[in-house]
């Protein structure tokens, strides 16, 4: 008798006061030290969270175990895997590093800057680079189309200058329905 009025109590309470148990809209976003719960928010490209009504409820916020990861890139162009990345920096081969990030990014990199651009200026510059259309052609064996779409870290690229070291590792995925390839930097 005790537990079904409980349970009753509870079940009033969150009806009476005017909690949702239904919690399947609601998303957590890290912002600060802090997790902020938002029901029907979206992030913009500056990762700044937007509420329904489109009024900005925090700044600078990712999603709650958000795979989102930086892109590195070379001073000259060269797209880095996370793992050359961090070994450079582990046997002091940087100059220097700047980060980029939001609109600043997206105005120079384009949809690729979502996630944040670090330029890694390297001691030695990487002398295998070829560009994104070679690397790929030389990874699976089979040249690329023109007007085939190049995605990084599933962000879409339009810059056909960019360049791959051939000796990184950097996994590519083709999709024979979108005529479109992913180079996965992790």
């Amino acid at each position: 008798m005790k537990l079904l009025l409980t349970i009753s109590f509870l079940i009033s309470s969150t009806v009476l006061l005017g909690q949702n148990s239904d919690s399947s809209t609601i998303k957590r976003y890290v912002v600060g030290d802090r997790i902020v719960e938002c029901n029907n928010c979206r992030t913009d490209f500056c990762g700044n969270l937007i509420n329904s009504a489109g009024d900005t409820v925090a700044l600078n916020t990712r999603p709650l175990n958000s795979k989102d990861k930086p892109i590195y890139l070379t001073k000259n162009n060269v797209l880095l895997s996370t793992d050359k990345a961090k070994k450079a920096t582990e046997i002091k081969n940087v100059n220097s590093l700047t980060v980029i990030k939001c609109n600043n990014g997206k105005q120079a990199f384009g949809d690729i800057a979502k996630n944040g651009i670090i330029i890694v200026e390297l001691t030695r510059d990487v002398a295998d680079a070829v560009t994104l259309n070679e690397y790929i052609s030389i990874k699976l064996n089979n040249p690329v189309s023109d007007r085939s779409n190049i995605y990084i870290n599933e962000l879409l690229t339009t810059d056909k200058n960019m360049k791959v070291s051939k000796s990184d590792f950097i996994k590519v995925h083709y999709d024979k329905t979108t005529d479109s390839y992913n180079l996965m930097t992790e």
